[in-house]
């Protein structure tokens, strides 16, 4: 969540609240379906949630990678800080 919400916030400057309000909704719209089905649904399985992160962990790191290539400036200061630890 730290990730994309800081990936969020570089891609809209100046709208903080807009970054984290929809990285919210984001996390919500995607954790209802498992909320929904409790503990018979399908997300019971652990082969499923393991897929589900994996799928998530892949979406994400495309999303990343093709948000860093589009707009490299706006992730100047990420770049900064990682390379700095």
């Amino acid at each position: 969540m730290a990730v994309t919400l800081t990936a969020t916030a570089n891609l809209l400057p100046g709208r903080p609240a807009l970054a984290f309000g929809s990285t919210g909704l984001a996390l919500i719209l995607g954790a209802w379906p498992v909320c929904q089905a409790g503990d018979s649904g399908v997300f019971s399985e652990r082969w499923v949630v393991f897929a589900l992160i994996i799928v998530s962990a892949v979406a994400l790191y495309v999303s990343l990678r093709m948000a860093f290539s589009r707009i490299p400036k706006a992730f100047a200061g990420v770049y900064e800080s990682v390379s700095a630890v």
